[in-house]
């Protein structure tokens, strides 16, 4: 749950202001917010690893790995380009629900295609050294669109079937 509350911070943006050891209060809970990794551009998305490492989208198109000590890795290869303009970029990312067997993650990200932009859906192997990822594009919210302020956005959920 604490991982929880120190990701809340950088995914709601009214809490980014906010000082830290700072006392949060909403009408259904209190919090103390507490900095645990510093150097992040624009993180967009996370997933918590079940050895407590957080997978982290920076909007920029970059996918790192944050340590439970707060360190940020470089980023990891094997990222597909994206399109970070306006609201697209490097968005969601979730675990595979079996992602302990088979290191699955998925992406979901802006990106540009004949005919304009597009929103994404990415599967990925994670290296066993999480350096990398080998991805495989895998949904395109269609048709693109070709020009003016687009507005791109997803998250990723699975239903109770997996």
């Amino acid at each position: 749950m604490r991982h929880l509350l120190a990701l809340l911070v950088f995914c709601v943006p009214g809490l980014a202001a906010a000082q830290d050891g700072e006392v949060v209060r909403s009408q259904a809970a209190e919090f103390r917010l507490t900095t645990f990794a510093t150097g992040l551009e624009r993180p967009w998305g996370a997933a918590l690893m079940p050895d407590g490492r957080v997978l982290v989208t920076e909007r920029p198109g970059r996918l790192r790995v944050v340590g439970r000590n707060g360190a940020v890795s470089a980023p990891l290869a094997g990222v597909p380009e994206v399109e970070a303009r306006g609201q697209g970029g490097l968005l969601d990312v979730a675990l595979a629900p079996d992602f302990a067997a088979t290191r699955e993650v998925y992406l979901c990200h802006s990106m540009l295609v004949q005919g304009g932009a597009l929103t994404r859906l990415t599967r990925a192997r994670l290296a066993p050294d999480a350096t990398a990822i080998e991805a495989t594009p895998i949904l395109d919210a269609t048709p693109p669109q070709a020009s003016g302020r687009n507005h791109f956005g997803c998250r990723i959920a699975f239903g109770t079937d997996g």
